[in-house]
């Protein structure tokens, strides 16, 4: 009698298949553990501050800006290669939406001192001059900056035609984010005459004075 050998499942058959290599699951929870921590770490910088808003209680005596006496008066500081504020000006472009009558608006994009000529040119520069609604305002070496407090792009402050401070900080929920937030909110409501419940929020962006902001 001639023995017959047992037949053995072959890797393309129905038997159990071999076991995958030990690496697989390391690599998949390495990944995991990447994409988790890149996640988390995205949030956590596009909701923190860049630093602590400060302001003035009301205009700063001998200012060069304008301030209106028959109105209110908007200040946005922006530096001019922010990604953030772009979502910042947006939004206090739809707040001046909801007054009948526009407050006088000025966009002070601050640059350092021996910055190239063509420092302001930006997306915001000429989006801002092309919308009319502000004037713009060059600030060498941040000195108007300085003097209301502005140390983040995208600090807002509002003040009344008698010059008291109504609103200081960001209109953003997050760093380059437009919706509905509370500093908006609170913005809308002191350009409505509605006396504001906080007068300060925390300001989302890059610093003013950064040499290369978002990076």
């Amino acid at each position: 009698m001639v023995d017959i050998p047992e037949s053995r499942p072959s890797r393309h058959s129905g038997g159990r298949s071999s076991p995958a290599p030990r690496w697989i699951p390391l690599a998949l929870s390495a990944w995991l553990l990447l994409v988790g921590g890149g996640t988390v770490g995205l949030w956590t910088w596009s909701g923190t501050a860049e630093a602590e808003a400060v302001t003035v209680e009301a205009w700063p005596e001998g200012s060069a800006l304008e301030h209106a006496k028959d109105r209110p008066t908007i200040v946005m500081f922006a530096h001019p290669k922010c990604p953030c504020t772009l979502a910042s000006y947006e939004e206090l472009s739809r707040a001046l939406t909801v007054v009948e009558r526009i407050p006088l608006v000025h966009l002070v994009l601050v640059e350092p001192e021996g910055a190239a000529a063509d420092f302001q040119d930006s997306t915001l520069a000429s989006r801002a001059r092309r919308d009319g609604f502000c004037l713009v305002q060059r600030d060498r070496g941040g000195a108007l900056a300085k003097q209301f407090g502005a140390r983040v792009s995208g600090h807002v402050l509002l003040f009344s035609a008698a010059g008291e401070a109504l609103f200081s900080g960001g209109i953003t929920a997050a760093r380059g984010h437009e919706g509905s937030n509370l500093g908006v909110q609170r913005l809308c409501a002191g350009l409505r005459g509605v006396a504001p419940e906080a007068t300060r929020f925390p300001v989302l962006g890059c610093g003013l004075f950064d040499e290369e902001p978002g990076r």
